[in-house]
């Protein structure tokens, strides 16, 4: 018989798309570059998307749990492997795929056939996730910059993402706080909200290398 948890999580993935790993944990996440929300079928998964697609400007669009028949260029067969299919600012699509083994990250080449027996090399990006733990934390301070993004996902605020782009284009840098103090008739909960918004767009930069976001951290202009 199934269990109160197998059966939320089958209504989660009939809801927002199959995936085939079905023993991680799930995540669901709202994704602004998406517009939507998305699921996530590993902690890896999630970590590497909050590091390295979500938070990235250069990257478009992404979509995750991609079934397609692929070789690499030391394999003689195709195999239905699945990946993540990327499209970056600069147009044209690129795979990228978490793996595990002795592989370190890097660049390459896959050879992509459709049903239609119609073949093409992409580009791919392999991740080892042995990696991951690089990753963490940086990620979780990109989970909490989207936090802050995702309570206003449903508001328009016009006047504060006005206020707020306005001091943007004019300081060029600066910091959060500098910022807030800046908006003092405004919500400070909502200027956060478009300052991480600005953020995931890649209008500006944020220094989350070393510190969480909040009121110490640096901006600038992209």
């Amino acid at each position: 018989m199934a269990s109160l948890k197998s059966k939320l999580r089958g209504h989660l993935m009939a809801s927002h798309g199959t995936r085939r790993n079905t023993k991680n944990n799930l995540w669901l996440a709202y994704s602004v570059k998406s517009s939507a929300d998305i699921t996530l079928a590993s902690n890896n998964e999630c970590i590497y998307w909050a590091s390295r697609l979500e938070s990235n400007p250069q990257i478009k669009s992404f979509q995750f749990g991609c079934e397609l028949n692929a070789k690499y260029p030391w394999e003689e067969k195709f195999k239905s492997r699945e990946f993540i299919v990327v499209e970056p600012e600069a147009g044209g699509y690129e795979l990228h795929q978490l793996i595990t083994g002795d592989i370190t990250e890097t660049h390459s080449e896959v050879e992509v056939r459709d049903h239609q027996g119609v073949q093409e090399n992409v580009r791919v990006t392999l991740f080892n996730t042995k990696g991951i733990g690089q990753l963490a934390m940086l990620s979780t301070r990109w989970l909490q910059v989207m936090a802050f993004s995702n309570q206003i996902r449903n508001e328009k605020c016009a006047t504060e993402s006005d206020q707020v782009n306005l001091l943007i284009r004019g300081g060029l840098k600066g910091t959060v706080g500098g910022l807030l103090d800046r908006t003092p008739h405004h919500e400070p909960m909502k200027v956060l909200g478009v300052i991480a918004q600005e953020a995931l767009f890649g209008t500006i930069t944020l220094d989350l290398e070393n510190q969480c976001f909040g009121r110490n951290t640096l901006w600038s202009v992209r």
